[in-house]
């Protein structure tokens, strides 16, 4: 900012009254003007050369100082009547102009002098600063307000916009809610052809640039602009915007500042990349860094995360398995977030952040029976969009027509295994052993013929199919008694081998009566297949056995179920410390 203390070109009636003090005037002006001073003096008020000096304000306002340091009830309201016209005389290609005003009648006794800022009304905005004083000892009179005062400003720029504002010393206070300032808004100055010596040259805010390159992948947005070097321009405006009603006005949301070296303002185009773009409908257009440059027209494009062109989901059991390709090098990810969601209970929820390779595999262990929706998408809390797929997790039931229940009745020797074959204190010719510790046999080294007959049950059922993917390594339950509310559960290893096509359980001793087999995959709450009912004959020789036999059955029974809890617990004993081992 320049600024300036100057005495002013008084009028006639003022010039009169300070004639004689003319000789004091310059020499205060030859004493404050020193080659060696860094700095604008003013003139005292008593009519001495004061030694105190105006600085260039560094806050970018025209001071007042030392005026404003005067007491208030001295202070002046502002000029009237301001004028502005072109003025001659100007030179170097730049433009002057005459500003003409008229003191105020209020309190023109305390007048000192007036300010005048002239300011460029543009982003890179100048200011011219000049102090215009009184003569020593100069007192106006209330008549003297119909006196006009006038000034000349140079070195303005042609065909710019400029606000002017004459203040009086002493200023009014702003707290007195006086106006203390005329300010002209937009007074333009002439333009080049019409000042002589200027010479008209392009303007960069005259360039109009070519419409830009955009690409967006993923939430990166590069723009590839022209440059416009033969104006030597470093710095350009990018506006980013969103669409609006009229095509070639956009809603502009953000402006960035684009600063090229020496050698990138040489080339023919540049771009920038923006980053962290949420999705949506945006614009972008760049320009010139200059005072009211053209911008480019609007390019549309639109800002969406990568997602996963196909994803393949697929149960095996009770595990969700999500396939997907991921993405190539240019979005620039290193993970993704995978989510499967129970749709029936949209609360559950299951999500992984997984890194991204070239073919991506997740899998979701122990599902219960439900449909659910798998979701891929980007690692924002907004991602858009989202792939899906959706997958219904279902337990292996065989059909009702597919379990086969057989009953046969085997007869068992006393004293030997289930199996009916020899017991192993017999010897291969029928002898006894010393070391057969079962029943005892009769004289002459024969055993007793007595024999029973047992009820044995066969349950067969398919092996599930392959397409079907339930690969059950746990095996299978099967559960069978005669009340259909409280079956007793047993599991059913899975065969050895993979060519095995059904599977098939033998039940040992089973009591006659009517009996419900269900067959279901291996979990707690897995679906069990319809209620097959058989009936099962008792054994011949224990029909109309009476109250006692059928109390030995019971008996019985009972011994057996016991033996068989025993035999699991020793099971899972027998496990677990092979396991500890």
């Amino acid at each position: 900012m320049l600024v300036l203390l100057l005495l002013v070109q008084y009028p006639a009636w003022v010039q009169a009254r300070d004639s004689r003090h003319d000789s004091r005037q310059e020499f205060c002006q030859a004493t404050c003007s020193r080659p060696d001073a860094d700095r604008i003096c003013g003139l005292g008020l008593a009519g001495n050369c004061t030694d105190v000096c105006l600085g260039y304000p560094s806050s970018g306002d025209c001071t007042a100082w030392p005026f404003d340091m005067l007491p208030e009830y001295e202070s002046v309201p502002g000029p009237r009547n301001l004028q502005v016209t072109p003025a001659a005389g100007s030179s170097g290609g730049r433009d002057a102009v005459n500003i003409t005003w008229q003191p105020s009648g209020d309190a023109i006794r305390c007048l000192k002098g007036f300010t005048v800022h002239v300011v460029e009304m543009s982003s890179a905005s100048s200011s011219i600063c000049h102090q215009v004083i009184l003569g020593f000892n100069i007192t106006l009179k209330h008549e003297d307000n119909q006196g006009q005062f006038s000034h000349v400003v140079r070195g303005l720029s042609p065909d710019t916009s400029y606000g002017i504002t004459v203040r009086s010393l002493p200023s009014r206070r702003p707290s007195h809610g006086d106006d203390d300032s005329v300010l002209i808004h937009k007074y333009r100055t002439r333009p080049c052809e019409s000042i002589p010596g200027c010479k008209t040259r392009p303007s960069p805010s005259r360039w109009h640039p070519p419409q830009p390159v955009v690409t967006s992948v993923g939430r990166s947005v590069v723009i590839r602009a022209r440059t416009a070097r033969q104006f030597n321009i470093r710095s350009y405006s990018l506006y980013l915007g969103r669409p609006t009603g009229s095509e070639p006005y956009p809603d502009i949301i953000g402006v960035t500042q684009k600063h090229l070296s020496l050698k990138e303002s040489s080339k023919k185009y540049f771009q920038h990349t923006f980053h962290d773009i949420p999705p949506g409908q945006y614009t972008l257009q760049y320009s010139v860094d200059a005072r009211d440059p053209f911008r480019s027209y609007p390019v549309h494009f639109t800002v969406t995360d990568w997602v996963p062109d196909d994803v393949i989901v697929h149960q095996t059991a009770r595990n969700v398995t999500v396939e997907f390709e991921g993405p190539t090098r240019k979005y620039n990810l290193s993970t993704c977030d995978v989510t499967l969601t129970r749709k029936s209970y949209p609360e559950r929820s299951w999500t992984r952040r997984v890194v991204l390779e070239a073919n991506v595999l997740v899998v979701f262990a122990n599902m219960k029976p439900d449909i659910y929706v798998a979701k891929v998408s980007s690692p924002f809390p907004e991602a858009f969009p989202v792939k899906e797929k959706m997958i219904e997790v279902t337990d292996w039931i065989p059909r009702k027509q597919d379990i086969q229940v057989k009953i046969k009745t085997v007869n068992v020797r006393v004293g030997r295994g289930r199996s009916g074959g020899r017991s192993k204190g017999r010897s291969s010719k029928g002898r006894s052993s010393s070391g057969f510790h079962g029943h005892a046999s009769h004289p002459g080294g024969k055993s007793s013929k007595r024999r029973r007959q047992e009820t044995r049950v066969r349950v067969t059922f398919p092996r599930p199919e392959p397409r079907q993917q339930y690969d059950y390594s746990g095996g299978f339950y099967l559960f069978h008694g005669k009340d259909p509310s409280s079956l007793e559960r047993q599991a059913v290893p899975r065969p050895v081998g993979e060519n095995w096509t059904n599977v098939t359980v033998v039940l040992k001793d089973v009591p006659g009566g009517i009996m419900f087999f269900q067959v279901s995959a291996p979990y707690e709450d897995a679906q069990r297949s319809e209620l097959v009912l058989q009936r099962v004959r008792r054994p011949p020789g224990s029909r109309h056995r009476g109250k006692n036999g059928r109390r030995r059955d019971r008996d019985r029974d009972r011994r057996r179920r016991r033996k068989q809890q025993h035999n699991r617990s020793q099971a899972r004993l027998a496990s677990r410390n092979q396991l500890e081992e």
